[in-house]
């Protein structure tokens, strides 16, 4: 029983961190698809996308089995909370998926889209999300 009380409280910590630390990660955001397309095949792998502003590819409706919905982070948090995990097969492909669900938002009403993303035959190194929140529960586990 011991245990488990420790491990409650453990996953208590960590989610009392990622609720911290959602809204302040300092996550890129985009406006111009060609400048997010250099950032991705550096190997990044979440940003954020400027509704308003976005210029981008025409948008084609992902496959349902492409794409869900997951929390928002950074400053997208402020704007209505909305993200998408999105898997693509190619780079352009990606993009025209990504103008679907701007566009979608921005009818809604929704200034920024919070988007992780997996791309076939691309290497994604690093998700500011998840270095943010491995390095406030290391923060959090070392203050008295």
């Amino acid at each position: 029983m011991f245990i488990y009380v420790l491990f409650q409280n453990y996953i208590g910590d960590l989610m009392s961190a990622e609720a911290r630390i959602r809204k302040n990660v300092p996550i890129p955001t985009f406006k111009i698809w060609d400048l997010l397309k250099e950032y991705l095949l550096a190997g990044n792998g979440d940003f954020i996308v400027d509704c308003i502003h976005w210029n981008g590819p025409p948008p084609i409706m992902p496959p349902s089995n492409c794409y869900c919905s997951i929390p928002a982070w950074g400053s997208a948090v402020t704007y209505g909370d909305v993200g998408y995990y999105v898997i693509a097969n190619n780079i352009d492909e990606l993009g025209s998926y990504i103008s679907y669900f701007v566009e979608i938002n921005k009818n809604r009403g929704i200034e920024q889209v919070y988007f992780r993303v997996a791309i076939e035959n691309v290497t994604i190194a690093k998700y500011y999300a998840d270095l943010y929140l491995i390095f406030e529960s290391e923060d959090y586990e070392h203050t008295p």
